[in-house]
């Protein structure tokens, strides 16, 4: 049952859950584990329906917790996810989307999610989530350059950078094996034009670990001078199409 609710198909856990015992009693009945499958799938009509079930005596078989918004987080379903949130009572922490919910959206790469998680207000006006360094460490283990891009551009208050990248975030996205988050690092730039970050030996033993020959064989070629600059360039731009987002499964 809990596997067909994270495959997103309606009419197939529909006819699970009409499946009856000699007794004529469900032979399956969801639970939370089923909720939170179909959060992660992404299927709003799904989760709707399981939220409709009751028992016997009318009460609901289930409620949406803060597991049920994590799954929903991590699946990147924006209309799952505001739905979700709809049901909640201004009292409500068990609806509360937490920092954990956030960093699994940028981990899995939901871009809109994270976009509309960090613009949720308190009663106050202030900011419900802020971002942590967790979340900039998250977004390096993505592999999205389109999330990297994201959470580079936030800033404080103060309108200076919430993230500055350095060697480590070059070392570390190396470590991920994601070329199109490498390549925009390498294309950042300094006030006077000259290159922010420029791997070295550590950044080739970091590369070695994702396995991933692109990665390893852009950053030796730039340790052996056999690649400049507007050749990095030119492999950035061809690699922007293919930014894809963890899968997060």
């Amino acid at each position: 049952l809990d596997l067909v609710a994270c495959s997103g198909s309606l009419p197939a856990l529909l006819h699970l859950l009409s499946l009856k015992k000699a007794d004529g009693k469900p032979l399956l009945k969801p639970d939370k584990g089923t909720l939170y499958s179909a959060a992660k799938s992404g299927c709003l009509p799904m989760l709707q329906h399981l939220l409709s079930l009751t028992d016997a005596d009318g009460s609901p078989l289930q409620t949406p917790d803060y597991d049920t918004i994590s799954s929903a987080c991590q699946c990147g379903s924006l209309p799952t996810l505001i739905y979700l949130l709809s049901l909640a009572k201004s009292d409500d922490k068990e609806l509360t989307p937490s920092q954990t919910g956030l960093n699994l959206a940028v981990l899995c790469g939901r871009l809109p999610v994270v976009q509309h998680l960090l613009s949720l207000k308190k009663t106050d006006g202030t900011a419900l989530l802020t971002p942590q360094k967790s979340m900039f460490n998250e977004a390096i283990r993505s592999g999205s350059r389109s999330m990297l891009i994201y959470v580079l551009s936030l800033t404080k208050a103060d309108g200076t950078p919430q993230f500055r990248p350095n060697r480590d975030t070059l070392n570390d996205v190396a470590c991920s094996g994601s070329l199109p988050a490498l390549l925009h690092l390498l294309s950042l730039k300094k006030a006077d034009g000259k290159p922010l970050l420029m791997p070295d030996k550590g950044t080739l033993l970091f590369a070695t670990d994702s396995r991933r020959l692109e990665v390893i064989s852009l950053i030796q070629e730039l340790l052996n001078g056999t690649i400049n600059r507007a050749s990095l360039l030119s492999h950035e731009v061809a690699t922007k199409e293919s930014d894809v987002s963890a899968s997060c499964l």
